[in-house]
């Protein structure tokens, strides 16, 4: 199958099934049933984390697409190739806002004993890695246990949905994808991340790496500078600290994810002469300009 089949197959299916293509879960390609609106994708993101959710698995999407990577970034490699971005042995599919590191903040932005408490409360063993232990966080629901993730938990549970839709992936080299992941000063954070990559451009080069990736959610009009995902997270350490770093974190994440996903659907739809679905026609049609990070209503800063 082509890339521009692909594409539209999965474009179709979604207008099928009454899905928005930027808010599709890639995960939806490891389960058997179709996702509803009550499907929990915090609890889908656990699952995957800790392997229940690793092989695709044949279902009303999967088949189809003929889907058989285990990594959702990867399994849209015939959208980024309609995108015309790079992607090969070299530059591949990747996450941008690493769900991963900021929920592991969540449990940490507390007092040693009072996470302890709770650690006993629900059996996870302080000695042992977490993400070994997400089963217990799964259990009865016990990751509310922790005041920033029931503080926050809608705008959670949506960037667990976002957080492998399109709106959030992009190609990378491998060098600079292990760098961010492994760097102490970055750690997967993608507006730190879009920072460092500024800084290696001319201006002209940078306005052509922002319209070519869609990355306008994430700078200021005109300038070009790098919005940060909660403020003064450039002067004050890598990790969210307080309440509201976390609530300002997934705030924006969360918008910036949809404003992109948006405009890459919008986009698909055009070249593919798709633009008669239902979904292009409600949500697409009368979008003009895609939205810079000073635009974007609601964002926090």
């Amino acid at each position: 199958m082509s890339s521009e089949e692909w594409v539209t197959t999965w474009l179709r299916l979604c207008e099928k099934h009454a899905v928005k293509p930027w808010e599709f879960d890639f995960k939806q390609f490891y389960l058997l049933a179709l996702m509803t609106p009550e499907t929990s994708h915090l609890d889908l993101w656990l699952d995957y984390k800790r392997e229940v959710l690793e092989e695709p698995r044949p279902n009303v999407f999967t088949t189809p697409l003929a889907v058989v990577d285990h990594d959702p970034d990867k399994v849209a490699g015939p959208i980024y190739d309609e995108l015309g971005w790079p992607n090969d042995e070299n530059v591949k599919g990747d996450t941008m806002n690493s769900f991963k590191t900021t929920f592991t903040q969540t449990i940490r932005a507390m007092s040693e004993a009072d996470r302890n408490e709770i650690y006993q409360k629900i059996g996870i063993d302080a000695d042992e890695k977490l993400d070994r232990q997400y089963g217990r966080l799964l259990s009865d629901k016990n990751f509310g246990e922790f005041p920033i993730i029931a503080e926050n938990f809608d705008q959670i549970e949506r960037f667990a949905q976002l957080t492998q839709a399109i709106g959030n992936f992009w190609t990378l080299d491998a060098e600079t994808n292990q760098f961010r992941g492994t760097n102490a000063g970055i750690r997967d954070y993608f507006d730190i991340t879009l920072s460092q990559l500024k800084g290696k451009r001319r201006s002209e080069e940078w306005s052509k790496f922002i319209k070519q990736y869609f990355l306008q959610p994430y700078v200021y009009q005109g300038s070009g500078q790098v919005g940060e995902l909660w403020q003064d997270h450039f002067k004050h350490g890598v990790y969210p600290k307080t309440s509201q770093d976390f609530k300002q974190f997934y705030t924006n994440a969360n918008l910036m994810i949809e404003e992109r996903g948006k405009w890459l659907t919008k986009r698909l739809c055009e070249d593919l002469g798709l633009t008669n679905l239902a979904f292009y026609q409600e949500d697409l049609a009368n979008m003009t300009k895609i939205k810079y990070f000073d635009q974007i209503k609601g964002i926090m800063r």
